[in-house]
C-alpha cells in the first residue's frame, strides 16, 4: 500500500510533539481509517530524520552573543542521562544538544563547540550554572572573555520568561526520550527534534515566528509533511 504523504507527515508531527507510538497509531486510525504498524512508523522516523538533516544542514542562524544553557537529568530504568542544551537568548534558536551518561566537562566542551560552529561566533554571555568552571578554564581557547551568569536573581524578567517557556516546550521532548533505550537513539531523536523546534514551531514570545525565522533564515520546507514531499 502506498501511504499518502499527509498520513506520514501527520505521524511525524505527532511524534516530535511528544506523542507516544500507540497514540500516534490510534490518531491515524481515527483521522484516516489507517493504523500503521510500529515498525512502519519507525521506518518513517528514520527515513525522514535523515532527509531533514540533509536539508537543514545548509542553513546558519544569525544569533546574538547572549546564550542560555540548561542541564536536565532524565531517569530511565534507574539510570541517569544528562542532557545539555544551549540556545540564543534573542531568537530562541536551539544551537546544540548533547546527551551523555554522566555529567562532565567533556560534554560541555562538545556542546560549546557544536554551538559555536552553528552560530559562527563566540558568545559574550552564557547563562547556566554548570558552565562556570568550564568557561574559566577555556577562555584562552575562545580568544576572549565570556561572561558567565549563574544566579536567577541576575536575570531580567524576560530571561526568566524565556526559561520558563522553554521548560514547557522541552517537557514534550522528555516524554519521548524517556521511552528510548539507548544513548544513540536518544541523540538521533534530539538531532531531528532540534529541526522540529527551530524550523516548524512558531514561538509566542517571538510574535509567532519560528526561531529560524527570528534568526533571519529564509527556508523551505516548513513542516514534516513538506519534508515528506520534498525532492532533494
Amino acid at each position: 500500500m502506498s501511504v499518502p504523504e499527509e498520513y506520514v507527515g501527520n505521524a511525524l508531527t505527532l511524534y516530535y510533539d511528544g506523542t507516544l507510538m500507540y497514540d500516534i497509531r490510534i490518531t491515524l486510525k481515527q483521522l484516516y481509517g489507517y493504523s500503521p504498524t510500529r515498525a512502519t512508523v519507525h521506518l518513517w522516523i528514520n527515513k525522514y530524520r535523515n532527509k531533514a538533516l540533509n536539508v537543514y544542514s545548509n542553513y546558519f542562524p544569525q544569533v546574538s552573543s547572549f546564550w542560555i544553557a540548561s542541564l536536565t537529568v532524565i531517569k530511565i530504568n534507574r539510570k541517569n542521562f544528562w542532557q545539555y542544551d544551549i540556545l540564543d537568548e534573542k531568537t530562541h534558536f536551539l544551537l546544540a544538544t548533547v546527551i551523555t551518561l554522566k555529567r562532565s566537562q567533556e560534554a560541555i566542551r562538545t556542546l560549546m563547540q557544536k554551538a559555536i560552529k552553528i552560530a559562527d561566533k563566540i558568545p559574550r554571555v552564557v547563562i547556566g550554572s554548570m558552565f562556570d568552571t568550564y568557561l574559566d578554564r577555556n577562555k584562552k581557547a575562545f580568544g576572549c572573555d565570556v561572561e558567565h551568569i549563574q544566579s536567577k536573581k541576575h536575570l531580567s524578567e524576560y530571561n526568566i520568561e524565556i526559561i520558563n517557556c522553554l521548560d514547557r516546550v522541552f517537557f514534550r521532548r522528555r516524554n519521548i526520550l524517556k521511552h528510548l533505550r539507548t544513548l544513540k537513539t536518544m541523540n538521533e531523536f534530539s538531532e531531528a527534534w532540534i529541526i522540529d523546534y527551530n524550523y516548524f514551531k512558531p514561538d509566542l514570545l517571538l510574535s509567532h515566528q519560528t526561531p529560524a525565522e527570528a534568526a533571519g533564515i529564509k527556508y523551505q520546507p516548513k513542516s514534516w509533511e513538506d519534508i515528506v514531499k520534498w525532492n532533494l
